[in-house]
């Protein structure tokens, strides 16, 4: 079982409810129960136990008292957990089947025979158990590639740096009195591209200046290889002291091994640089299709 060896067996019939939780005592497994001799043949009874010892299997008649029947049940249980659930019925009728099939994780047990067949639902529930390890592991999977989907996507879209905006026409002088960094958070199809200052402050760090599409440009202390390893693809290294969005690539110049932006900017591609620039380039022009 996929926590416990716990099943919840609902049945209104007390002989048949006998039958099977003696035949799933045998199996390992421990049929939960209200109290000792009672069955547990409706709807709240069911809820009740369900939500004290959370089974790891139910085994659901549809045809149980009260006014909501096995289906209900298995509606409420798969609202709230992933485990498999069998339902038993005399009837194989359309309108069950159809009630049915909206519950993931569930199989079906027809009980018109007599004695009923309890290698049948033996069967049932060895595949259905299959069938929600199958669930549950993709399920997982999912949920891991939606985490790490996230990651990315807010890879993507921002980065938070500490820098200096840089007025235009402005020089920064390498001493104390250069202003503060302050922490600002850059969307990434703003940047059109980040180049390295060529310079070196007192304490011996490099600089990179990021440039925004509105002309600003924003100073931040560290070198092109650091920020790089901060940047998604496309923001794409040309050589060793420029990093361009390839979003904003207007073309590439084969003749001068040369790319421009439309921005009015162009750079020196490294011969190392050129087969990962054309690349993203070709996505960014596929993503704007």
């Amino acid at each position: 079982m996929a926590s416990n060896n716990k099943v919840l067996l609902v049945e209104d019939v007390y002989i048949l409810f006998e039958q099977v939780q003696t035949f799933l005592t045998r199996k390992g497994l421990e049929v939960l129960e209200i109290e000792q001799g009672e069955i547990v043949n409706s709807y709240e009874k069911g809820v009740i136990l369900f939500n004290q010892h959370k089974p790891s299997l139910a085994v659901l008649d549809i045809e149980i008292n009260g006014e909501n029947d096995g289906i209900d049940l298995g509606t409420y249980i798969r609202g709230i957990s992933d485990i498999p659930i069998i339902f038993l019925s005399k009837y194989y009728g359309d309108a069950y089947l159809q009630r049915i099939k909206v519950i993931q994780g569930a199989n079906f047990v027809l009980k018109a025979k007599k004695p009923f067949d309890m290698r049948q639902l033996w069967i049932q529930i060895e595949i259905a158990n299959s069938q929600q390890k199958h669930y549950v592991d993709q399920k997982n999977d999912l949920d891991s590639r939606s985490e790490q989907q996230k990651a990315i996507d807010l890879k993507n879209e921002v980065i938070v740096l500490k820098v200096i905006e840089l007025n235009s026409g402005m020089t920064l002088p390498d001493d104390e009195a250069a202003p503060s960094h302050v922490e600002r958070t850059f969307h990434f199809d703003q940047i059109t591209f980040i180049q390295s200052a060529n310079k070196t402050n007192s304490d011996g760090n490099n600089n990179v200046e990021i440039n925004l599409k509105d002309k600003r440009v924003f100073r931040n202390r560290q070198t092109i290889k650091g920020i790089g390893q901060l940047l998604p693809e496309f923001m794409v290294k040309c050589n060793q002291s420029v990093i361009v969005n390839a979003n904003y690539i207007d073309c590439t110049l084969k003749a001068s091994n040369l790319v421009r932006l439309t921005v009015n900017k162009q750079f020196t591609v490294a011969v190392n640089c050129r087969e990962n620039v054309l690349k993203q380039w070709q996505l960014a022009i596929a993503r704007k299709k």
